[in-house]
């Protein structure tokens, strides 16, 4: 499941077929699913603040859907919401990577999350944010 911006799931869907994956039928399939970060973040963050029944009522749903198509294969996410929020909304951020490591925990998934950082601004991703991870790649 890829939860990103439009301007980077597109690219990733093109480089999938390039490399000879079949992106329509597995997303017919239900085995690749997009979902479009920014629209799902107004589904749930209202001036600030997380909604947690939406955010766990939307997840849960995708979540269970994928688990049913991977017939016990893993349900793996790659997610950018968090990446949307953190420069202007830490605390949100913040409660957000609460929420899925609940969602990781609860539903046995993988998440993958990004932050885009520029050369040497790693170090000021604050540690309340760097904590929230078993594993970060910079």
């Amino acid at each position: 499941m890829l939860v990103m911006s439009e301007a980077h799931y597109r690219p990733m869907l093109k480089q999938l077929g390039a490399e000879g994956f079949d992106v329509a039928g597995l997303m017919q399939s239900g085995q690749l699913a997009c979902e479009e970060a920014e629209g799902l973040l107004s589904s749930f963050l209202f001036d600030g603040i997380i909604d947690e029944y939406l955010f766990k009522q939307k997840f849960e749903g995708m979540i269970t859907r994928a688990k049913v198509v991977s017939a016990g294969r893993g349900v793996r996410v790659f997610g950018e919401l968090v990446n949307l929020t953190w420069r202007s909304r830490i605390r949100a951020t913040e409660r957000m990577e609460k929420l899925w490591n609940d969602l990781i925990h609860e539903h046995s998934v993988t998440l993958l999350c990004a932050y885009a950082l520029a050369s040497a601004e790693h170090e000021t991703l604050p540690n309340s944010l760097l904590s929230c991870h078993s594993h970060a790649i910079t």
